[in-house]
């Protein structure tokens, strides 16, 4: 079976979805979902999920979506005991037409995946 990886949004009917595959944190925001929305409303969910191998005590890791360049929700976190840190919750939420949405993570180490699906909104 093959997974279509990538930061855009994927179709198929009136569902939509995207997975960015594992990406290596660095020190700089990495970059695991980038695309624009077509011109209709999509309600999604939003799933990101870190891989804290390797983590160490007093590294800190952040996540962040944005919605035209807006920040609509940001994760800031500390590791206290090391290779273990927080599970995220589902994001719920309503993309509009046309709107750039990104989704960024930063860490010294671990590996972040995130996973977008939603269907239109008719």
């Amino acid at each position: 079976m093959t997974l279509s990886t990538g930061t855009s949004l994927n179709f198929f009917g009136d569902h939509v979805f995207a997975w960015s595959g594992q990406q290596a944190l660095t020190a700089g925001a990495i970059t695991l979902l980038d695309f624009i929305s077509p011109n209709r409303f999509y309600s999604v969910v939003t799933n990101v999920s870190i891989d804290y191998s390797g983590c160490t005590v007093g590294d800190a890791l952040s996540w962040s979506i944005s919605g035209n360049g807006e920040p609509l929700h940001v994760s800031k976190f500390l590791i206290t005991v090391a290779g273990i840190g927080p599970q995220f919750p589902n994001l719920y939420y309503t993309i509009p037409p046309n709107t750039s949405i990104q989704v960024q993570a930063a860490g010294p180490r671990g590996a972040a995946t995130v996973v977008l699906e939603g269907k239109e909104v008719q």
